[in-house]
């Protein structure tokens, strides 16, 4: 028979060890089971993981303002919005006419909403990301954007400059999702006359990559975009008909703006001056077929690979666990 050499309490005690260490991993081998499910069932399904519903979520969004005070008197009269689209960002800018009806000098500052969110009958629901640079000109004075502006009595005019962050969007449907970039603008909730939005396609973008654009009237060349929004033929337009949508092949969601992008603000803003209107006048302009808002299919193959990456490191980890915990033990004596 083997002897064992050694000290009787310190082997005593070794083995209370091992059997405390076996209880453990028995009580702790269900809670790691659950917990390799809970991350595999996650990581499988990234709408769930996400928690998102139905739409176009985190589009870069531009919603053009309004004086915050005044309203009886200080009326939108026309708008002129100009788009420089890239990959992953926009800049925008918009030129709003005011119309002071009263007899006085008045001064408001302008109310600017941050994201805009609204039913919309083809994609369900758009969701816009707030812009990550703004600036307020009136006249040639730039202004903060919580200023009061001044608005003489007659035909005003307030210009918006905004770098929105685009190349966040998600769009949405039936538990499927696809990742894209989006810019979304929206107009005034109210104002009558003109409502235009011009966009120029940059940064290598051409007509190829946009997959879809709302609303549908858009006229459009290789590498310009047109739209004239909010004029139905009774009354206000609908929030849907205020806005429109462009869906995009652009830059990955790990493009960081902060740090490349809205640090040179003031060029980006600058480029505005070369904007080229008489371009927009063309007869080349067509009415342009982009309704690709289709969502990614599930695919078995997809689905097993996920599987097969995300539980057999979970399955060899469970098992090492219940082998420490079940293994069999030789028995020793000591003499």
């Amino acid at each position: 028979m083997k002897k064992i050499i050694g000290k009787p309490a310190a082997r005593a005690k070794g083995r209370q060890l091992g059997v405390h260490l076996a209880m453990t991993v028995k009580r702790n081998a269900c809670r790691v089971l659950a917990g390799a499910a809970l991350i595999l069932g996650s990581c499988m399904s990234p709408a769930s993981a996400q928690n998102i519903g139905d739409g176009l979520w985190n589009a870069g969004g531009s919603v053009a303002p309004l004086p915050a005070l005044y309203a009886d008197s200080l009326q939108f009269r026309a708008l002129l919005a100009r788009v420089q689209l890239y990959p992953g960002y926009a800049v925008v800018r918009t030129d709003l006419d005011i119309l002071n009806t009263s007899e006085d000098t008045l001064f408001s500052r302008m109310q600017f909403t941050d994201s805009a969110s609204h039913p919309h009958p083809l994609l369900r629901k758009v969701s816009g990301l707030p812009p990550l640079a703004r600036m307020v000109l009136q006249g040639k004075d730039t202004l903060a954007t919580d200023a009061p502006l001044r608005f003489i009595p007659g035909l005003n005019r307030v210009s918006v400059l905004e770098i929105t962050p685009n190349n966040q969007a998600i769009l949405s449907r039936e538990g499927r999702v696809k990742e894209a970039n989006a810019f979304l603008y929206t107009l005034p909730a109210s104002g009558s006359g003109q409502r235009r939005v011009l966009v120029e396609l940059r940064g290598g973008l051409s007509l190829t990559r946009i997959l879809g654009v709302e609303p549908g009237t858009a006229e459009g060349t290789p590498s310009r975009l047109s739209f004239t929004l909010g004029e139905p033929a009774l009354g206000e337009p609908a929030l849907q008909e205020r806005s429109m949508v462009i869906w995009y092949e652009g830059a990955a969601p790990d493009l960081n703006l902060a740090k490349k992008i809205i640090p040179l603000k003031d060029q980006w803003f600058r480029e505005m001056d070369g904007f080229d209107l008489s371009e927009f006048g063309s007869p080349e302009f067509r009415r342009i077929d982009k309704d690709d808002f289709s969502v990614n299919r599930r695919s078995p193959l997809i689905s097993f690979v996920y599987f097969l990456m995300f539980s057999v490191p979970w399955l060899l980890l469970l098992g090492f666990l219940l082998w420490l915990a079940f293994r069999p033990r030789k028995k020793t004596t000591s003499t």
